[in-house]
């Protein structure tokens, strides 16, 4: 029994350390869905905690911003992650994973967060504020 519950453990904490990426390679979903222009198209997992971070630094900062969050966990949300592999290079790092969240902007995406892509978030989303 304390081997079952060990092994139980090990693999909830595998799961927990690959749920900030997401293995587009073994999705077969497809689906093209344009971005939108007038809102930023929000990508995570709720699991993750890059993905935490990042929506918990907006919803702090930018109160007037529209923003959509899509959780890519669930499966019939999968193909707007479909649509932004198509839109953007994701995966720059070339392992196969895409990193969460990934934050589209029009043209411009953020893929991951850290603390230089909160500075690229707050260049990016400036078009976003509504005028007063």
């Amino acid at each position: 029994m304390k081997k079952f519950l060990f092994y139980c453990v090990c693999v909830c904490s595998m799961i927990s350390l690959c749920s900030c990426v997401y293995d587009f390679e073994n999705d077969t979903d497809y689906s093209v869905k344009d971005n939108s222009q007038d809102v930023i198209i929000f990508l995570h997992s709720p699991t993750c905690s890059k993905s935490t971070a990042a929506k918990n630094y907006i919803d702090a900062t930018y109160h007037s911003v529209r923003i959509r969050y899509i959780d890519i966990d669930l499966e019939g949300n999968r193909y707007f992650l479909k649509a932004a592999k198509q839109d953007y290079p994701l995966d720059s790092d070339g392992d196969g994973f895409i990193d969460t969240p990934v934050i589209c902007f029009g043209d411009n995406y953020i893929e991951g967060w850290s603390y230089e892509k909160r500075k690229t978030l707050d260049d990016y989303i400036l078009r976003y504020i509504p005028s007063e």
